[in-house]
This record gives structure tokens, sequence and C-alpha cells, in this order.
């Protein structure tokens, strides 16, 4: 010590009467002087080897970032766990989680969105599949005009059939009696049209010479 007149355990070390001790795996001591203990990392973290110096030594969990507070540490956005834990895993596909912090689970996407990777970290990762395109509550996937489904497993109107506007529908309208459409996903009424040399009735619902 400064007076000399005793020995002291030195920085990394605990103890007292020159009976020291290497501070354990999560503790770390930063200064020369007897002590009952190391200070531990913050809840979480540990360090790489014994008689760690200081807070700086300290390692934190996988995917893991120190709190508000800076006494523990919660999984970052895209992982769900705990991280003083060190359980933080990726969001699986189809998920998302948008800020740090501790959770059971992710939040899903929209009802048919998807995501490309784990991990996502924001609802705009979530994409509608072919042919859909989010409500306009923002809640779910819906068929697009011209195709038919549920669930954002959307199919094209076949030749015949029309579908006007988004939504999901069990099948599309079918053109007036003898007319059909150029293509398939037809997306109105005016796509059917008669055969050469015959027109709509004057009910609309069916092609007449």
């Amino acid at each position: 010590n400064s007076a000399g007149d005793a020995c002291e355990c030195v920085a990394g070390y605990f103890g007292s009467g020159g009976v020291c001790t290497a501070c354990g795996a999560g503790t770390y001591k930063g200064s020369a002087g007897n002590a009952l203990g190391c200070t531990s990392c913050p809840a979480g973290a540990t360090t790489l080897f014994q008689a760690a110096l200081s807070a700086d030594n300290c390692t934190a969990p996988a995917n893991a970032e120190l709190d508000e507070t800076g006494q523990s540490y919660v999984c970052v956005a895209g992982f769900s766990g705990s991280g003083s834990s060190g359980t933080c895993s990726a969001c699986a596909l189809n998920t998302f989680k948008s800020g740090a912090g501790d959770a059971v689970g992710c939040t899903p996407c929209p009802a048919g969105g998807i995501t490309v990777s784990t991990g996502s970290t924001a609802s705009s990762d979530c994409t509608c599949r072919a042919n859909s395109e989010l409500n306009s509550a923002g809640d779910a996937c819906e068929c697009v005009a011209g195709y038919y489904g549920s669930g954002a497993v959307c199919t094209a109107c076949e030749l015949g059939t029309f579908k006007q506007g988004r939504g999901d529908a069990a099948g599309c309208t079918s053109c007036p009696t003898g007319a059909s459409t150029v293509g398939a996903a037809t997306t109105s009424y005016s796509g059917c049209v008669c055969p050469a040399n015959s027109q709509l009735n004057d009910v609309g619902d069916a092609c007449e010479c």
C-alpha cells in the first residue's frame, strides 16, 4: 500500500493480508487494494479470462446489448429471448422485432405477409406474396384485382371471368353467356367481349347475333 507497511492485492485480485485470489469469470477489479470480492459484469456478461481489470473486459452475450440502465443486457432488434440469460434468437421467418429488449417472441407479419430472411427488424421487412397487397387496415394481404384466393395465395382469373378490385374471393365472376376475355387476370366487366358479329343483349347477360 502507499504507506508501505502492509501487502495488498493488486488490480484483478481480491482478498487481504497478502492472500489474494484472481477475480473469477464475469467479474473484475480495477485498482489495487484489499477487497472481499470483485465487481460483477452487467447481468449476462462474462470475461474471457480471470483477473480482469475493468468493465471493458466484460463481453456481452451474443445478439444482446446493454439496456438503458447499463446494468443488464437485452436482446437487440430482430432477436427475442433473454439477453441476461444469453438466449437471444433470431426472429423466425415472417416475424419481426423492431427494437432492443427481451421478449418471448417476435411480432408476426400481417396475415399472408412474408420476410425473406430471419432476424427482421421492422414491419416494412414484411411483404405480400405475388399478386397480393396489404388491405386498407394494413393487417392482412389480399388478392389484387384479376386474382382470386385467400391467405395471399392468389390465382389469376381464368379466361371468360373477371374480378374487380382487391380482396380475397373463392372465385371470379363469369362473363355474360357467350362472352370471353382476351386473357387471364381480367379486372373488370368491360374486359368481357362477345365473338365477332355478335353483341350483348339488352339485359347484358348474353351475347346474341
